[in-house]
């Protein structure tokens, strides 16, 4: 999970380890993100479009998509069309608009994971 405000990634985290996902690490950074991703291989990244780092979320992903084929649930207080059309090429699985719920994040995920299965990507 790549998500800069610390109380939020903590919930998320929580959220999802409390449905039964294993949660590899938490990281801050674009740059992390695309290290950790290429080190650890998980299953889809949840990513944050905004991030204090150098970089944003739709770079590391569409870098972590090149490089490991894996794909990125987007999570953004920025879902405007621009932001959208920018983040296509990263073929996200799912856009969750902050602010969001337990609810909206399970959804997105468990949508996520039947997609990668349809699609032969199996987790």
């Amino acid at each position: 999970m790549v998500e800069d405000e610390i109380v939020l990634a903590l919930q998320i985290e929580e959220c999802l380890a409390d449905a039964g996902y294993e949660v590899i690490d938490v990281v801050h950074s674009a740059e992390d993100a695309i290290a950790e991703a290429v080190a650890d291989r998980p299953d889809l990244v949840f990513m944050d479009v905004r991030l204090v780092s150098d970089g944003d979320g739709i770079d590391a992903a569409r870098e972590i998509l090149e490089r490991t084929g894996i794909r990125s649930i987007f999570a953004t207080a920025h879902a405007d069309e621009e932001t959208r059309a920018r983040g296509a090429v990263a073929r996200p699985l799912a856009w969750l608009e902050k602010p969001f719920g337990e609810a909206a994040i399970l959804k997105a995920v468990d949508s996520a994971f039947q997609d990668l299965v349809r699609s032969g990507q199996t987790p």
